[in-house]
């Protein structure tokens, strides 16, 4: 059971990341938003049923790119995830989801909330709040993950 925690921990973090996102267009500028943004603080806490709550800090980096058919758009090679914008603050609508899997796994986390903010474009802060749904070799469990993290333009 703990290599499974702590694929579930490292899959949420990288998740949790991808997390900035939502659906929608806006008439407000989101080239603030877009770049590199690196986290300088941050916590993910992960609760899942008959485990203890793990916190672990939350490190790497955000690339936020302008969208076609949202405002936003944070993609990387399993995961596309979409944000509008309402002047300094992006969010999602809930129940955006994103999958991951493996050879042995698969993952799907659903988000009840995201929100992204910045009022200068050079420093922000980002609250998630989502649950996976983890399955291994014929084994469910779900889990409950927030995050609540500052970041920097690179």
């Amino acid at each position: 059971m703990r290599s499974t925690l702590t694929w579930i921990m490292t899959a949420l973090v990288m998740v949790s990341a991808l997390g900035l996102a939502s659906c929608g267009s806006s008439s407000t500028d989101s080239s603030k938003f877009v770049g590199t943004w690196q986290f300088t603080s941050g916590t993910l806490t992960i609760n899942c049923p008959g485990l203890a709550t793990s916190t672990q800090a939350v490190t790497g980096n955000v690339t936020v790119s302008a969208g076609s058919t949202s405002d936003l758009v944070v993609v990387d090679s399993q995961c596309s995830l979409k944000l509008t914008v309402s002047g300094g603050t992006a969010s999602a609508p809930p129940s955006q989801m994103c999958t991951t899997t493996d050879a042995t796994s698969t993952e799907v986390d659903t988000f009840s909330a995201v929100v992204f903010s910045t009022a200068d474009g050079k420093t922000a802060h980002l609250s998630t709040t989502f649950t996976a749904a983890y399955t291994e070799g014929g084994v469910s469990e779900t889990c409950t993950a927030t995050e609540s993290a500052d970041l920097q333009k690179l």
